[in-house]
């Protein structure tokens, strides 16, 4: 690990300076709310309603996650529910019958076209819908939908996976975890995190760390995939061999916001003075360098809040959390750190709404889905 030595420490003026030049040309300013910040997300993407209007199904799925990312799941919920309906439409025709349907619609007229034909581009649609609904906590129709409308949507399966591990039910959630592997061939680590959950559930450490491990090969920055991996592994081999394992991974992958973060967790987990002196001087220098770079993301700016927070530099925390909610809704980390920061400050209910929050913008990952079961 590299000496401390070698680093500045960054002084708590630069993290203002940092914010000005983000937030310029940006809309919004430092006295919106949060949740305003987030519901002008929303609007920046009015275009999708000027594309319903064509009324295709991938219209109605982009206006459903712009809906899912400010927070309005009851509105995303019918967006995807429609989509899911234009797609079944076309596609439940038999084959012989959209190809007839199509040459004649070739002869027609655009104007006078009915917009029927779906985008295969919606097979996802459903996955979609399942989704929302488990956003909204209704892990039953969740349930309704996998067994009803699983064909090639390996998504689907994810979501159903991850409805049952919200419920707690982790030994019923490796059926379809298993079933989305088979489905979608190429590598996903949400699977492999779903399953190494399923194995530390039982117990079984080495199988569950394996699967940590690969998916953190396809993954590495993924912050929540970081800290469960390491909390198991904690409490699995005790906090040095953690502490140990930080250190390495953000050797290995010196680029990652999640090792580096992971890092200083650890370190402040364990109380070791000089790996705590350490890690926070390689944080320091990775953020700096960084947000310099990308001012404007959101998730990196999330992750930035939450390292000040256990840092205990607060009001910078504040400040890097409002940002990220304000440049991406949609990440999980923007809304943690806010979470964070207020639970750190004795508001409970605060923090479950951000906390819920948090789980709604990402429920295709297991590690965040599976806290809708707190609520």
């Amino acid at each position: 690990m590299t000496s401390p030595s070698m680093f500045t420490t960054r002084s708590p003026s630069v993290l203002a300076k940092m914010a000005v030049s983000a937030l310029a040309g940006s809309t919004g300013s430092c006295t919106v709310t949060v949740r305003e910040r987030a519901e002008l997300q929303l609007l920046s993407d009015a275009h999708v309603n000027a594309t319903l209007l064509s009324d295709s199904c991938l219209a109605w799925v982009r206006l459903g996650k712009a809906q899912l990312k400010a927070g309005k799941v009851a509105d995303a919920i019918v967006s995807f529910e429609t989509s899911a309906d234009k797609y079944h439409g076309w596609f439940d025709m038999p084959r012989e019958e959209r190809k007839k349907l199509q040459k004649k619609l070739k002869k027609t007229k655009s104007d006078d076209k009915p917009d029927i034909v779906a985008s295969a581009k919606c097979h996802d649609a459903d996955a979609h819908l399942a989704a929302a609904v488990l956003s909204a906590g209704d892990f039953e129709t969740v349930e309704s939908l996998y067994r009803e409308r699983l064909d090639l949507a390996s998504k689907l399966a994810l979501v159903a996976a991850n409805a049952r591990l919200a419920k707690g039910e982790h030994h019923l959630a490796q059926e379809p975890l298993r079933q989305a592997a088979k489905i979608n061939r190429t590598p996903d680590s949400r699977v492999r995190l779903g399953l190494a959950m399923v194995y530390e559930k039982a117990g079984d450490w080495g199988t569950a760390e394996g699967h940590y491990l690969r998916a953190l090969q396809w993954s590495s920055s993924d912050t929540r995939l970081v800290e469960m991996w390491l909390d198991g592994l904690r409490a699995a081999k005790g906090g040095e061999a953690a502490l140990a394992a930080a250190q390495h991974f953000a050797a290995m992958d010196p680029g990652s916001r999640a090792a580096v973060y992971g890092l200083a967790r650890e370190a402040k987990q364990t109380g070791n003075a000089e790996a705590i002196e350490a890690a926070s001087a390689l944080a320091d220098m990775f953020f700096d360098k960084k947000l310099d770079t990308y001012s404007r993301n959101g998730s990196l700016w999330g992750v930035y809040a939450r390292y000040l927070l256990i840092n205990d530099r607060l009001e910078e925390a504040q400040q890097a959390a409002e940002l990220a909610v304000q440049f991406d809704a949609e990440s999980p980390d923007a809304w943690m750190a806010l979470a964070e920061i207020q639970l750190s400050q004795g508001n409970k209910e605060e923090s479950a709404q951000f906390r819920l929050r948090a789980a709604q913008v990402a429920p295709f990952h297991p590690g965040y889905a599976a806290m809708l079961g707190e609520f």
